[in-house]
């Protein structure tokens, strides 16, 4: 077992955190979820770091996000490749986090 403190658990923890966090702040400020949800998800470090986001797309069962959301994609570098789709992943594990809130 892998010594890296980024575990498939932590993510998941991370994700439904990251959620509560959204419905709070998007009922405090009045704000839209989804911007608020865009906006946290872009500036997190797990899909800033490319290690990171690699991990997302190894955790997310929405690993293919980015395709559904915005069809076939062409990249130049693997850095900017996982982390555009490690956003779409996470912005649809966060997504159905907040689904499942009351």
């Amino acid at each position: 077992m892998s010594n890296d403190k980024h575990t498939q658990s932590d993510y998941f923890t991370f994700v439904s955190e990251l959620a509560s966090e959204i419905r709070s702040e998007a009922k405090e400020h009045g704000n839209d979820e989804s911007d608020v949800l865009h906006e946290m998800v872009d500036g997190c470090e797990w899909v800033i770091y490319t290690r990171l986001a690699r991990k997302v797309l190894e955790y997310s069962v929405n690993d293919c996000a980015i395709f559904e959301q915005c069809g076939p994609q062409e990249w130049t570098d693997w850095s900017t490749a996982f982390s555009q789709s490690a956003f779409f992943a996470m912005c649809a594990d966060v997504q159905e986090a907040l689904d499942e809130l009351p």
